[in-house]
């Protein structure tokens, strides 16, 4: 299935996977992908993260003190974004 992703995606999917593996995690959580966004700068992910004003460093602080980040996907977190889970 990973063969049909994107390039972007993949690049984002590894890039989550090799951010668990230097963190010592057991999993890829949403904290891992979500860093893995900063890695396709010129992607639309990175520009909605910019538009919010969301930088990379700010990530790393926030899950350097162990902050939990499954709240950013959760649905009141996606209807900023437009996207509603009831639809």
């Amino acid at each position: 299935m990973f063969e049909r992703f994107t390039k972007r995606a993949r690049t984002v999917v590894v890039h989550a996977q090799e951010i668990a593996r230097e963190r010592r995690s057991p999993t890829i959580g949403s904290e891992h992908l979500l860093l893995g966004l900063f890695a396709v700068p010129d992607g639309l992910a990175a520009a909605i993260l910019q538009r919010l004003q969301v930088d990379r460093a700010d990530v790393e602080a926030d899950l350097a003190r162990g902050a939990a980040f499954d709240a950013a996907f959760d649905s009141a977190g996606l209807a900023t974004l437009g996207i509603d889970l009831e639809e």
